[in-house]
């Protein structure tokens, strides 16, 4: 296993998968559940409030990039400053979306359509949809075909 040094504390781990030793993750998880369990009950926070909220009631130091990582990596649902805080929108098309969901189903559908167009290419060595060969052809003895 390939030795590493976990990123908040600096102490030296067998690393896996994570960047954290198994005590800063297991860290990690409880604050992501206090977070979880602040955001329950004021689920229109902003961060600025949410940092401040954490500072005062549990006396902790939240770190912005911190929690604007975890907003990217979908671990907490969290409004940060500059989006639209009515509705989600498509990132794709713009469209209004569900909470939660970051691409509308028209966009999906198209993805979906294109990678199954390249999948259905036909290889170099294939023939071409026009000259396909379908089925066995027989020659009759005698004819001049």
């Amino acid at each position: 296993m390939p030795l590493a040094n976990c990123v908040q504390c600096k102490k030296l781990f067998n690393k896996v998968k994570n960047e954290l030793c198994q005590e800063c993750l297991e860290k990690e998880e409880r604050l992501l559940r206090l977070i979880h369990d602040h955001l329950r009950k004021t689920p229109k926070i902003s961060l600025a409030q949410l940092i401040d909220d954490f500072a005062e009631i549990y006396d902790i130091e939240l770190e912005e990039s911190q929690i604007e990582k975890w907003v990217a990596e979908k671990r907490i649902n969290l409004i940060l400053p500059g989006e639209n805080s009515a509705t989600p929108r498509c990132q794709l098309c713009g469209r209004e979306v569900k909470q939660g969901e970051s691409i509308c189903r028209t966009c999906k559908f198209t993805k979906l359509g294109r990678a199954g167009d390249k999948q259905k290419k036909p290889a170099s060595n294939e023939p071409q949809a026009g000259n396909k060969i379908r089925g066995m052809y027989y020659k009759r003895w005698g004819s001049k075909e």
